[in-house]
């Protein structure tokens, strides 16, 4: 009998799969120990280029504890605000009259303002999570005629807050899909104002600004989503619509970023022009 590496339970299921498989084919099989195998080259070794890691989005938190609210209350005024653009969510409760959407209002606020104390933009910040939680309930005494009583319980409840940071191609994803937030178009109206944008300029940017600009730029991308998928099924090709749409979207975000890239860069040559030509000047009058 030979003494075998392995241990029991592996050896054991080795041997009665080769002993089952031989049972089958009505062959017998001489079992042999595992034995290494001389390695007659060295294994190649793979050298990744280097990725530089993706920045951490930013996530705020803050809470509100012992609210003398109904947790169920709370909680259908956090329904309205979950998954909006801290503007937009700012714009919903603020036409709610309930007692529970004062509360959300300040603590929102308060995030806000606690992210530009940071140096953080909060026009990029989404609300990621609105949830609530019970609190400990109050007693008081309820006193009834004739000698008899009851107990008053007093509810309160805590609310919890998440903001996130979305990364700008995000953004420029909802927008090219015609999906852009009122919080955001309200910022691009605002900053178009300030900056006394020209006609052509405001028909640039129509598809962000108003919400019959984000339908249409909704009906537009569904038809060329459709237009190319009928396009490869004529050719034999059956892809769905949604790789379809990543597949625009990248390519678009491709070009704006190129676009960005290129401006920035004729930006950096004229300050790079404009310097030389004021130290030039400068140098000619120390002469």
């Amino acid at each position: 009998m030979f003494q075998s590496s392995l241990p029991k339970y592996l050896f054991r299921r080795v041997f009665s799969t080769q002993q089952r498989v031989a049972n089958v084919s009505g062959s017998t099989i001489a079992f042999k120990p595992f034995e290494p195998q001389a390695i007659s080259s060295p294994p190649k070794c793979y050298y990744p280029d280097f990725v530089e890691p993706e920045p951490e989005p930013v996530v705020m938190r803050d809470k509100m504890v012992n609210l003398p609210y109904s947790s169920q209350r709370l909680n259908d005024c956090c329904k309205e605000i979950r998954g909006m653009h801290i503007s937009e969510a700012f714009t919903t409760i603020s036409k709610n009259k309930k007692k529970g959407a004062s509360y959300l209002y300040d603590l929102l606020t308060r995030m806000r303002d606690d992210g530009k104390e940071k140096g953080l933009n909060p026009d990029f910040f989404y609300v990621e999570e609105a949830y609530v939680g019970k609190g400990i309930r109050g007693k008081k005494l309820d006193i009834k005629a004739r000698g008899k009583f009851g107990v008053i319980r007093r509810p309160k409840s805590s609310l919890n807050i998440i903001l996130h940071e979305k990364p700008l191609e995000h953004i420029i994803r909802e927008a090219l899909k015609g999906q852009t937030p009122q919080g955001i178009g309200e910022i691009f109206r605002r900053r178009l104002y300030e900056t006394n944008a020209d006609f052509e300029e405001l028909r640039k940017y129509s598809f962000m600004l108003t919400a019959k600009g984000r339908y249409y730029r909704r009906q537009q991308f569904r038809r060329l989503v459709h237009m190319a998928q009928q396009e490869y099924q004529k050719k034999g090709i059956h892809i769905k619509a949604a790789l379809i749409e990543k597949f625009l979207l990248d390519k678009q975000i491709l070009e704006i970023t190129q676009d960005r890239r290129d401006i920035k860069m004729n930006d950096d040559r004229e300050q790079i022009l404009a310097r030389k030509k004021h130290f030039e000047e400068n140098y000619k009058k120390k002469k």
